[in-house]
């Protein structure tokens, strides 16, 4: 099946490229349900995944990613409050709040 393209103003398309842009954000934003998300859920999305690997490379391990999959954030954030700081936990939580 071919698409025929017909002569669109450049206005139009760039208006249309803008709603897009919105609408995907609005869409895909991240739900962390009150932080009750299943880490497995969460690694899904792979900004989520580039923001836990970077502030947390020393845990981002298989055998940690695989126990870990099943638990909440809130779980991890309750073990990880006893070997991180509680500035690294806010600041990936935040970053997370944002995709």
């Amino acid at each position: 099946m071919l698409l025929r393209l017909e002569r669109v103003d450049i206005t139009t398309l760039f208006e249309f490229h803008n709603r897009l842009i919105i609408y995907n954000q609005e869409v895909k934003r991240m739900d962390l349900q009150n932080n009750k998300i299943k880490m497995g859920e969460l690694l899904k999305n792979p900004q989520a995944t580039a923001i836990i690997k970077s502030e947390f490379s020393e845990f981002y391990t298989p055998i940690m990613i695989a126990l870990s999959r099943n638990m909440t954030l809130e779980g991890v954030l309750s073990i990880a409050a006893g070997k991180v700081s509680q500035e690294r936990l806010d600041r990936a939580v935040a970053a997370l709040k944002e995709l």
